[in-house]
């Protein structure tokens, strides 16, 4: 059974996952750490198109 601890925790670790995926330069580390671990890609699918479209608009600048 999860706890409130390990689920504040885990909050805490998907905000900042979001906050990464947003920088162009983390999102570039996350896109190519999630392309070489597809099991952790299909998991962290949401952070990994957050990271594709943070490069994909800085393409656009």
């Amino acid at each position: 059974m999860v706890n409130l601890i390990d689920l504040n925790w885990l909050v805490r670790c998907q905000r900042q996952l979001k906050e990464l995926a947003d920088d162009p330069d983390y999102a570039e580390f996350i896109k190519q750490h999630l392309d070489d671990n597809t099991e952790l890609r299909d998991e962290l699918s949401y952070i990994y198109v957050r990271a594709l479209n943070t490069l994909e608009s800085m393409n656009k600048k």
